[in-house]
């Protein structure tokens, strides 16, 4: 798994990926790759998430986006 942590002004974004090797790549075949990225604020009550998505394999992706003045999210 590779993390990578990108830090530029107040935002930061975090991206995370992986490949499975061995016996897990042979009994995933295509679904063996994982990829997370979370972006965020900083903000003066700390961290404030804007999004984020993870996709396992070609057949699941989640998302999620933030609104912090208008106190919404969105998936």
């Amino acid at each position: 798994m590779t993390d990578t942590l990108r830090v530029t002004g107040g935002e930061y974004e975090l991206t995370s990926s992986a490949q499975g090797v061995g016996v897990v790549a042979i009994a995933r075949r295509a679904g063996n790759r994982y990829a997370a990225k979370a972006a965020a604020r900083s903000a003066p009550e700390g961290l404030a998430p804007r999004s984020f998505t993870e996709q396992r394999g070609d057949n699941y992706k989640l998302s999620a986006d933030f609104n912090w003045p208008g106190a919404r999210g969105r998936c």
